[in-house]
């Protein structure tokens, strides 16, 4: 479900979106990526959605 509403952002901004677990597994992001958020929470990267709609998946979350 999070990747839909990234994908739907990305295209409309043109942008490539992130989907983020913050420090407890029970909160999730959808931001775009470079997004200060995402370093001072220390995020960790699940997914990237580009704008073309293509979803990438990391190979392990990577803490930001």
């Amino acid at each position: 479900m999070f990747c839909e509403v990234a994908g739907m952002e990305a295209k409309k901004d043109a942008k490539t979106y992130v989907v983020a677990l913050g420090t407890t597994p029970t909160v999730i992001y959808a931001l775009p990526f470079g997004h200060p958020m995402i370093s001072q929470k220390a995020l960790s990267v699940m997914y990237q959605i580009t704008a073309d709609g293509r979803c990438i998946r990391m190979a392990k979350p990577k803490k930001h």
